[in-house]
Order: C-alpha cells, then sequence, then structure tokens
C-alpha cells in the first residue's frame, strides 16, 4: 500500500527507473541490458515513448515513493534540499538510505499529493 503516491499506480517508465536503481544500473547499462541506444532507454525511463517493455516489479519501498514522487513533480534534489533547509548531499544519502529518511518521508506525506509550492 502506498504511503506517498498519489497516484500509487507506477508507469512502464518508473517500473523501469525501479528496476534499473534496484540493479545498481546507470542509464548506459540498463539500456545495453534492454538492447537500446541510450536515448531510446532514457525516453522510456521519462515515459516519452510508446512501447517501454512492461517490468513485473515488487511495490515501492518508502524511500523510492519519495523518489518517485520528486520525479512526478520534476524537483530537483538541489530544489528539494532548499525546501528542506539541507544540503543536496544530504538529500542525496537520504534518498540511498545511508542517512535518516524521517525528514523526506515526512515532507512527501504532508505534501499529500500536492506539488510543492516553488
Amino acid at each position: 500500500m502506498s504511503i506517498i503516491l498519489h497516484p500509487p499506480e507506477l508507469s512502464k517508465g518508473e517500473r523501469l527507473f525501479l528496476h534499473r536503481r534496484r540493479k545498481g544500473l546507470t542509464w548506459f547499462e540498463a539500456a545495453e541490458f534492454w538492447k537500446v541506444p541510450g536515448k531510446k532507454y532514457r525516453q522510456w525511463e521519462a515515459d516519452e515513448r510508446e512501447k517501454a517493455p512492461y517490468v513485473n516489479i515488487s511495490a515501492p519501498n518508502v524511500i523510492e515513493e519519495c523518489i518517485l514522487q520528486r520525479r512526478r513533480w520534476k524537483i530537483t534534489q538541489g530544489r528539494l534540499a532548499k525546501k528542506l533547509n539541507l544540503s543536496r548531499a544530504w538529500v542525496n544519502q537520504m534518498e540511498n538510505g545511508s542517512a535518516d529518511k524521517y525528514r523526506l518521508v515526512l515532507f512527501w506525506q504532508n505534501m499529500n499529493g500536492q506539488p510543492p509550492v516553488a
């Protein structure tokens, strides 16, 4: 059950992104995995191209939900860091699971599916 994502359904591109992230692949490596040019893979992941492969993955964990929500609103880690009054590096560490995720999760839960005000 999704606690942050609004809507909770994942697009094909989001599924590809999570698949790549969970395998620890770069865009280039993921393109090689799918045997397509890098540009095409990036377009798949951004949901800018039809006929992207469907990847059957498990539900995102809470950190992945936070990352997907940030991506959906097209917010950089730097911009999110300013909103949280933290450094971009700290946001990166929270998203990678090497720092406490409490403030990150709380921020997105409080957004309740609404875009953060610039």
